[in-house]
């Protein structure tokens, strides 16, 4: 028998732990060729022809995030081949160039991601390979939940009530001791900076770093702030995102949390089955979560809205009639974060007193945010709206009092209504 050559293609399962792509891959062949692509659709593309897909905020997030792969991925005695372009194209050329036997990577849900992996398969059934796929973001296996996807609950206090009790959660797999080394004649590909997506260099995220290595750390860090109750929320979302960090292995610290702090505990383990469950909506209702009626299918006519770009414009800049929205966008063109409390303020602010179309604030959401998920962003936009199934709108928001009980002393205020946001539209 010939050597069997793998190769592993990392999407957002930018991590060694608890990547069971990684570990089906080291028992299946000889060979691993673990490959990054930048794909020039989200770097360099555009939503409504006027939004960038993916603002810097974000681009330097994965960036950072890739670096630190590829680090520990030479650690382990492996590499990490970095390219730039369409991605089935890319891959496609690896696997007939170097003749692997399979590629292997987690399996994606949504439109976009859903389009790259078919159009994969495809061509390499035109060379006699396949995708094995693994399953990596969701802190429960679906084949572990007690109803099939298509028969998830839409309510997610169903979904919790059916699954907290009943199904365990799956112990994290560990990190492999040693990667097979990366073939000699392969070249490992410079990773871009931020200039070559067209954004500058000299900016840095002060609030969040990339890179499993960090999400480790800082996991860590918090977790222990709560166990000596010094904070009570875990902002963690970037690094689940982009995959740098594992829901189970999250939810192993959370529960070793003691049992004084059960409520606390309760609370955190709530929001990663909350993630679990706008997952199981897109996977169920698929399309429906980008579209105006949203997963209810509502009339247009109820999901009412300009599509004004000018005030798009001034709402992310930070230039409206209220200033904690404003300090609230700034904030967020700068860091890529915001708590859930202020993104649901900005949102409300944009539907109800600017009337925008809440497609474009999910739009602009999706670009900024260095915890994009699609499933958890367009989900918690169309609560807001009132067309998810889950809640026909949630209750309206009094921007006065709002301010009181978030910034009563005016700090976020002042410490972001100074600053100012290069983002711009082009239209």
């Amino acid at each position: 028998m010939g050597i069997r050559r793998g190769i592993l293609w990392f999407r957002n399962d930018l991590r060694l732990h608890d990547n069971e792509a990684l570990t089906e891959i080291m028992r299946s062949v000889d060979e691993i060729i673990p490959v990054f692509v930048f794909d020039d659709r989200l770097f360099r593309g555009k939503m409504f022809d006027i939004l960038p897909k993916i603002y810097k905020t974000r681009a330097l997030f994965t960036i950072e995030s890739v670096r630190d792969l590829r680090m520990n991925l030479k650690n382990q005695g492996s590499n990490l081949v970095v390219r730039k372009g369409l991605t089935e194209d890319i891959i496609f050329d690896l696997a007939k160039e170097f003749r692997s036997s399979w590629v292997f990577c987690n399996r994606e849900r949504t439109e976009d991601e859903v389009c790259v992996q078919d159009s994969l398969e495809e061509s390499l059934w035109t060379i006699g390979q396949e995708i094995r796929y693994s399953r990596g973001k969701m802190l429960h296996y679906t084949q572990d939940l007690p109803f099939p996807i298509t028969h998830s609950p839409d309510l997610f206090a169903t979904f919790r009530k059916e699954t907290e009790r009943i199904v365990d959660i799956r112990e994290p797999l560990p990190s492999p001791q040693r990667i097979k080394p990366l073939l000699s004649d392969i070249e490992e590909g410079p990773i871009p900076d931020l200039k070559e997506f067209g954004w500058d260099n000299d900016y840095v995220n002060v609030g969040f770093k990339g890179g499993e290595t960090e999400a480790l750390k800082v996991s860590w860090e918090h977790i222990s702030e709560v166990k000596n109750k010094e904070r009570k929320h875990l902002e963690l979302s970037p690094w689940l995102s982009n995959g740098a960090l594992s829901p189970k292995l999250l939810y192993e610290r959370i529960n070793g949390l003691p049992r004084s702090l059960k409520k606390i505990k309760k609370e955190l383990i709530r929001n990663l089955y909350l993630r679990d469950f706008h997952r199981l909506m897109g996977k169920k209702h698929y399309n429906k979560l980008f579209l105006k009626g949203g997963f209810s299918e509502a009339d247009e006519s109820e999901t009412d809205g300009d599509w004004n770009f000018e005030k798009l414009q001034q709402w992310i800049c930070g230039n409206t009639e209220h200033k904690l929205v404003n300090a609230a966008m700034k904030a967020l063109a700068q860091t890529g974060y915001l708590s859930h409390q202020y993104r649901r303020v900005v949102a409300y602010y944009l539907i109800e007193t600017m009337n925008v179309h809440w497609l474009l604030g999910a739009a602009y959401f999706e670009s900024v945010l260095l915890d994009y998920d699609p499933c958890s962003n367009y989900g918690n936009w169309q609560r807001i709206v009132g067309v998810s199934l889950d809640q026909k709108g949630e209750v309206g928001v009094n921007f006065d009092t709002v301010d009181q009980l978030l910034d009563p002393e005016g700090k976020f205020k002042s410490q972001w209504c100074s600053h100012t946001v290069d983002y711009n539209i082009e239209f």
